[in-house]
């Protein structure tokens, strides 16, 4: 409640630590096309957005869910299904004619290592033109294709119960199968 004709209330999405509205007023003064990216604990969302003074205009959206329609058959909350989303998500746009954009991440930090990054590569990767420099916080080809993930599946010292709904013991061959369909 305002004590005095000085107090200003502050947006809502503001105080519930959801928007930086500087951050967002500096990304669409750029005027283009923002790719943006959000992460849930089972799967991943990347979308492409346009600006309009009626309302942001959703260009694209690419869920991991659809990488099951493509043969992806394991988790889709690791380090591979990150980067392929992102793939997917370059290789729809590009078809779609929309060749480039800038990355909203939101109110997420980069981290070395993580699945923003590796989804964010994946999006360079397709083809699709976005200013970023990741490099120094890319994690190896080998964690991004999912090795660790079948080293740790095969090793017998596992609780019980844990990679049951692995279909496949061989999720880097499976990455290379899905990534040439897509």
């Amino acid at each position: 409640m305002a004590i005095n004709s000085k107090y200003v209330v502050s947006f809502r999405r503001k105080i519930e630590g959801k928007t930086d509205y500087k951050k967002r007023m500096n990304l669409l003064k750029s005027d283009s096309n923002r790719v943006i990216v959000r992460l849930k604990n089972n799967s991943c969302v990347v979308q492409l957005v346009k600006y309009d003074e009626t309302g942001d205009k959703t260009l694209l959206n690419v869920n991991s869910i659809e990488l099951k329609k493509v043969g992806w058959n394991n988790s889709l909350g690791n380090l591979p299904a990150a980067y392929l989303t992102g793939y997917m998500f370059g290789k729809k746009a590009l078809k779609m004619g929309l060749k480039e954009g800038i990355f909203d991440l939101g109110m997420r930090s980069i981290v070395k290592g993580s699945r923003l990054v590796v989804l964010m590569k994946g999006v360079i990767d397709s083809g699709f033109e976005v200013p970023a420099d990741i490099e120094e916080y890319l994690p190896t080809e080998d964690r991004i294709k999912g090795v660790h993930i079948a080293q740790y599946s095969q090793s017998k010292d596992l609780p019980k119960g844990q990679f049951n709904k692995i279909k496949s013991k061989s999720i880097d061959k499976d990455f290379e199968e899905v990534k040439k369909k897509l």
